[in-house]
C-alpha cells in the first residue's frame, strides 16, 4: 500500500536536492514529518534552497550520511549523484563526513512513530538498514530501497529475517512491508 497519510513520519535516507522529499512534504502539509539525510555538501545547498523556496516547515534536514555505526568517514564526491558514495579508500577526492545510525537518531528525537523509511544510499543500503534494526523492530516502517544488483541477496535475507515481504517496483528499487 503506497499511499501516504497526512500525518506520516518519514525518513528519507539520500535525500538528494529533494527529489521525493519536497513533493512528499508539500502533500502531507504540516501534519507530517520528513527527516532528510543528505552527506553530499553540494546536494545540500540546493536541498535547502528547495526547501526554502517552497516554504516547508515539515523537513528537519540532518546534513550526515547514514550507516551501521556512529562515526567519521571519507564520502567521494562527483557530479554524478550516482557516484558519490561513502568510501575508505583516501586516495580518491573526498571529504569527512559524520556518519550516523537511524537508531541513534530515534534514540535522540524519541519519535512516537516512523511509518516510512525511503534508502537510496548509492550502495550502502544495508549499513543503512543495520543501523536500523530497532527502528525496524519497533514501528516496522513500510520501506523503498533502491538495491544495487551485487547487493540484493543481502538486502532480501535481512529483509526476511526482520518479517518483511519484499516486491520487486522495477529499475533497481524494492518495497517492503511488514507481514
Amino acid at each position: 500500500n503506497f499511499s501516504i497519510k497526512d500525518d506520516d513520519v518519514i525518513i528519507d535516507v539520500g535525500a538528494h536536492i529533494g527529489t521525493y522529499t519536497i513533493p512528499i512534504a508539500i502533500q502531507i502539509e504540516e501534519c507530517g514529518k520528513i527527516l532528510a539525510f543528505e552527506p553530499n555538501p553540494n546536494n545540500i545547498i540546493l536541498l535547502k534552497k528547495n526547501i526554502e523556496l517552497n516554504e516547508l516547515k515539515n523537513i528537519t534536514l540532518f546534513e550526515n550520511a547514514v550507516s551501521d555505526k556512529n562515526q567519521i568517514t571519507n564520502l567521494i564526491l562527483s557530479d554524478d549523484p550516482m557516484l558519490s558514495a561513502i568510501t575508505d579508500d583516501t586516495e580518491e577526492e573526498n571529504i569527512e563526513i559524520e556518519c550516523i545510525t537511524l537508531d541513534s537518531i530515534n534514540e535522540q528525537l524519541e519519535l512516537k512513530r516512523i511509518d516510512w523509511l525511503k534508502i537510496d544510499a548509492e550502495g550502502s543500503e544495508i549499513k543503512v538498514l543495520k543501523g536500523s534494526e530497532k527502528i525496524l523492530k519497533k514501528f516496522h516502517p513500510k520501506i523503498i530501497v533502491e538495491v544495487r544488483k551485487e547487493n540484493e541477496d543481502v538486502i532480501k535475507k535481512f529483509l526476511c529475517k526482520e518479517g518483511y515481504d519484499i516486491k520487486y517496483l522495477g529499475g533497481e528499487y524494492y518495497f517492503a512491508e511488514k507481514i
